[in-house]
């Protein structure tokens, strides 16, 4: 098994010195098994708050709703675990 390398301060690099690094490196040799987040992991539910405005919260209703989904936090919830596995 390979040791896991030590990231860089990226706060002490500009925006483009970020963006040359993780063009030039292999990032898998910064991770390892402990660094890995099952996002289908249903039993550690835990709960968000995040403010939105009164027009945002009525679209989410409507999207739910032609979904078939109880409300605006089922669909936002949804949503954002989809967008969680997409990007991981």
């Amino acid at each position: 098994m390979l040791k896991k390398q030590k990231l860089p301060d990226f706060k002490k690099m500009s925006e483009s010195g970020v963006i040359h690094w993780f063009e030039t490196h292999d990032t898998g040799k910064y991770v390892d098994q402990n660094d890995i987040i099952d996002l289908d992991d249903d039993e550690k539910n835990t709960m968000l708050n995040v403010r939105l405005s009164r027009s945002v919260k009525r679209i989410l209703e409507r999207l739910a709703s032609t979904k078939g989904l109880r409300g605006a936090s089922t669909y936002a919830r949804q949503v954002l675990t989809e967008v969680a596995k997409e990007a991981a």
